[in-house]
């Protein structure tokens, strides 16, 4: 009988609608039904039929918040309210919790989440009303966890409205709430305060204290983060940064009265969370002043500061937040195609690069120094690479910002903007050497090698294949010997040869490459000074004369023999096999190319300057190399 009435009262409506709505008689009648149900489910303890009628009452008033929400606020709310307390009554006479609990934070919080997400409030009436659920919700927040999603569901609102404001696009054909800006920030500032104000206020009772904490930081953040959206489209009564500050002083004023009772059921915890909410807001009133470039650098900078509160407070949620915020900066300054188009300002050096770039670094070098004497190794170990990381970056960045004047766009095709990024990736691979020679630490030196190798890579992908000045233009000046090639070239090769010497130490791998690839520089620069001789301000335009390509074979032959009395003078056969292999290369052209290409006075003497050589080079294997091993 009771499912029956149940069926038959709340599809009644169903059948005596009218074209005219009567919202106060409707609601009126669910909750005189609701109150009956209840009232027989606690005659006859059936819980179960409680919660079958708070579900109907649920959907009629998620139909009527759909449509007639404005026309009635105050008489929904009454229903949704009315029924909450008639459930709660049945809890206290029949005696039950737990299980039941759910019955009415779960109605509520329902009701809540559709209100929230259906429902058009276009008077402050209608705010109001949701302002008195919210109430309700933070005070149900002291035992469950419901109100989380309410939450979540009202900030969706909030920022749906907020957007429609912002886009003067409104999603129906109605009058945005936010038509007065004045109306739009008094409404997010007082959600905001009602929730922080009251999550903190109902955690002093709570069974879940942190979770209340949480919802009130949130809340207060989010209140700073609305009221900047809508001070882009027109200024605010209160500029976003110092609603910023004061939203962190009031969380840091709420810590105040959990720091004088430290023995409180997780105090550490409610610190944990008041204090990174304090610190995240502080941060992030900066670029909110300034620009939005900036936000960065708060992530950066708040890093430590939650390094150095867990380490005072001990509670590890607080270090975890601040890996985040750190991988979150790192990402956003390494990997953020948008730091291109910033406006870093025109002055050289000085600039938003060093200051953001730099105080990013020095953030997270602080912050893995408190790591290590934490004792956290692992943790501080990545931080400390991912400032180097920004570092080798900052450098790279102000280098192209001097080099474009004032700006980071711009094409990659300049030889000389690369070599200078060489020479740069070089210092900076001698001062983390130098680094680990001071402290011994096994990851400068690391990063020593990595920039070395990735310098020696540039050097011969980028500036010996891709832009070469053979078949590239480039202007290295019309001075022979003397000029931008030996820049270009010559310095990056003496790098190599640095960090083969002082660098790569025992790793071999690393030290032949290096040699190798100065080697190459060496060959290829030698091979380019001949070049420009004969062609010095367009070197990738122009027939190589037949004086020119007998140049090339004598300086490849002097190379080969060059190469060949440093082998011996060191005892290196890899010096012996190379001079070998370039003076092969050196024959392959004189009888390949020479022979059929040149006149015939130069023929002649690239037989005779390839003769005589051969001949030297048996006579110094015969005099040297073959005598020693005879000696051995």
């Amino acid at each position: 009988m009771a499912v029956v009435g149940l069926l038959g009262g709340f599809l009644l409506p169903l059948f005596l609608g009218t074209d005219r709505p009567r919202v106060w008689a409707l609601l009126g009648y669910l909750l005189l039904v609701h109150g009956g149900l209840v009232a027989v489910a606690a005659l006859r303890r059936w819980p179960g039929l409680v919660a079958v009628s708070a579900l109907g009452t649920l959907l009629w008033g998620g139909i009527y918040a759909a449509k007639y929400f404005g026309l009635a606020p105050w008489a929904l709310g009454g229903l949704v309210l009315g029924a909450i307390a008639a459930l709660l009554l049945v809890r206290r006479s029949l005696g039950t919790g737990g299980a039941f609990d759910l019955i009415p934070a779960g109605s509520l919080s329902a009701f809540f989440l559709i209100l929230c997400t259906v429902a058009r409030p276009y008077s402050l009436e209608a705010w109001a009303m949701l302002a008195l659920l919210s109430a309700g919700m933070i005070i149900l927040a002291t035992r469950l966890p419901y109100h989380l999603a309410a939450f979540a569901a009202a900030a969706i609102l909030l920022v749906t409205e907020a957007t429609q404001f912002l886009m003067n696009r409104p999603l129906q054909p109605v009058p945005s709430p936010f038509a007065h800006q004045s109306h739009a920030f008094g409404i997010i500032l007082g959600f905001g305060v009602l929730w922080a104000l009251g999550s903190w206020l109902a955690h002093w009772r709570s069974a879940r204290p942190v979770t209340n904490l949480l919802t009130g930081t949130v809340a207060a953040a989010g209140t700073v983060g609305l009221a900047y959206l809508l001070n882009r489209q027109d200024p605010l009564p209160v500029h976003p940064g110092v609603l910023a500050l004061i939203a962190g002083a009031l969380l840091v004023g709420m810590a105040v009265p959990i720091l004088n009772r430290r023995t409180l059921e997780a105090a550490n915890e409610r610190l944990a969370v008041l204090l990174a909410g304090a610190t995240l807001l502080i941060s992030a009133a900066v670029p909110m002043v300034l620009e939005e470039a900036w936000l960065t650098v708060a992530w950066a900078v708040e890093v430590p500061l939650l390094v150095f509160l867990d380490s005072r407070l001990k509670v590890p949620a607080l270090r975890v937040f601040a890996y985040g915020l750190a991988a979150g900066a790192g990402i956003r300054l390494l990997l953020n195609p948008w730091v291109f188009s910033y406006p870093t300002g025109s002055v050289p050096v000085f600039n938003w690069l060093l200051y953001a770039y730099g105080i990013a670094t020095a953030a997270f070098v602080l912050a893995g120094r408190l790591l290590r004497i934490e004792g956290h190794g692992a943790p501080a170990r990545s931080l400390e690479w991912l400032a180097r990381a920004l570092g080798a970056a900052l450098v790279t960045l102000e280098i192209r910002h001097w080099l474009h004047h004032g700006t980071l766009k711009g094409g990659l095709k300049d030889p000389w903007e690369w070599a200078a990024y060489v020479l740069a990736w070089f210092a900076l691979a001698f001062l983390f050497k130098a680094l680990h020679a001071r402290a011994l630490t096994l990851d400068n030196l690391t990063a020593a090698r990595i920039l070395g190798a990735w310098s020696l890579f540039i050097q011969l992908w980028v500036l010996a294949l891709v832009l070469n000045p053979l078949w590239h233009a480039v202007w290295v000046g019309t001075t022979p010997v003397a000029n931008g090639l030996l820049v270009l070239y010559g310095l990056p090769l003496l790098g190599c040869v640095a960090c083969a010497r002082w660098i790569d130490g025992e790793v071999s791998l690393l030290k032949r490459l290096h040699l190798a690839g100065a080697y190459a520089l060496g060959a290829l620069l030698l091979t380019l000074l001949v070049r420009h001789a004969y062609h010095p301000e367009t070197m990738h335009l122009g027939r190589a004369s037949d004086l020119e390509q007998y140049t090339y074979s004598a300086a490849w032959i002097l190379l080969a023999v060059g190469t060949l009395v440093a082998g011996i003078l060191r005892k290196s056969k890899v010096l012996r096999f190379t001079s070998l292999g370039v003076m092969m290369l050196a024959v392959a052209k004189v009888f390949l190319y020479d022979i059929a290409a040149l006149s015939d006075l130069h023929r002649f003497l690239s037989f005779v300057a390839l003769g005589a050589s051969l001949i030297g080079i048996g006579v110094l294997y015969q005099k040297f190399v073959f005598r020693d091993r005879e000696g051995q």
